[in-house]
């Protein structure tokens, strides 16, 4: 036991600081915890005020919808496509047309209007020049 007495100082002062450190962090992590649970039940509460607002305001009749950005309505497509094409090819055209117009919509590089004067007014028009 005597041999220990020597290095017992200096693991003790490791071993005290380690569980300082070890203390401080339990700490930050129950006031982390606390934190998420209050920005969590704020956001719930808020979640629940808008859903009442929106009650309030929309009648039975309303009907909301949702539409992505660059995202095309396959039905125009079909529309044009049975009107245009016999009825064997229609369906798979309008498809095809559809996916092809939203992989050029994908590309930030396409610009398929351009800006020209017409009768002094800056006007978009079809750009008749582009290959797609």
């Amino acid at each position: 036991m005597r041999y220990m007495v020597g290095i017992s100082s200096a693991a003790t002062f490791g071993y005290y600081h380690k569980e300082a450190d070890l203390c401080d962090f339990e700490t930050l992590c129950n006031t982390l915890t606390v934190k998420e649970k209050m920005a969590n039940q704020e956001l719930q509460d808020a979640r629940k005020e808008s859903i009442c607002g929106l009650q309030e305001t929309l009648s039975n009749r309303t009907t909301l919808g949702i539409k992505r950005m660059g995202e095309l309505d396959p039905k125009a497509f079909v529309k044009s496509c049975k009107r245009k094409f016999s009825d064997e090819d229609w369906g798979e055209r309008a498809a095809e047309l559809c996916s092809t117009l939203e992989e050029y919509l994908k590309d930030p590089n396409w610009h398929p209007l351009k800006m020209q004067t017409v009768e002094g007014q800056l006007q978009e028009i079809i750009d008749v020049e582009d290959e797609k």
